[in-house]
């Protein structure tokens, strides 16, 4: 399996819909004083990062995560 990001357009404006393939990504988490908090996710040259617009938007989403059980897989 490679690493990919595919794009595609939607017929409804100011829609994007992306699919990135990852196996084993470099997982940030950025928090800067002048932008958005997000996540980046780089592995074999396929970025993909996910901004939001507080620090709250982003903690909801990583506790979302955190719930969505992985089958065959352990929590931690």
């Amino acid at each position: 399996m490679k690493p990919c990001l595919d794009v595609v357009p939607c017929m409804e404006v100011g829609i994007v819909r992306a699919s990135a393939t990852f196996q084993d990504p470099d997982v940030r988490l950025r928090f800067p004083d002048s932008e958005s908090p997000c996540v980046r996710l780089d592995e074999g040259g396929v970025t993909l990062v996910i901004e939001f617009p507080d620090l709250d938007s982003l903690t909801r989403f990583v506790q979302r995560l955190a719930r969505i059980p992985v089958p065959g897989g352990r929590r931690r």
